[in-house]
């Protein structure tokens, strides 16, 4: 028996969606550090609020990263659906 399995659209839209999160927020990283950013008195963002802002944002960022790898491989290895007696089953 043969089984033939297609990936759910929404594994597809969830790879673009995330992708899109992770560019927009490495630019974001990007953008802090190579312009200057004034505050509301227009003087400009202390440096270690920048630095603050930077590692919390590339944190939150390398875990997107982390997890658009994850479903990337998941999608080309086939083990976002899983196959038993009962059918396809996506996970």
């Amino acid at each position: 028996m043969e089984f033939k399995a297609k990936l759910n659209l929404k594994f597809y839209i969830t790879a673009v969606v995330l992708l899109s999160v992770v560019l927009l927020g490495w630019y974001g990283v990007y953008f802090l550090n190579a312009n200057e950013i004034l505050m509301e008195d227009n003087s400009p963002m202390d440096c270690q609020m920048k630095l603050f802002l930077s590692a919390a944002i590339g944190l939150v960022v390398l875990s997107w990263t982390i997890s658009l790898f994850t479903l990337v491989r998941q999608i080309l290895l086939g083990q976002a659906f899983s196959v038993d007696e009962e059918g396809i089953h996506s996970t």
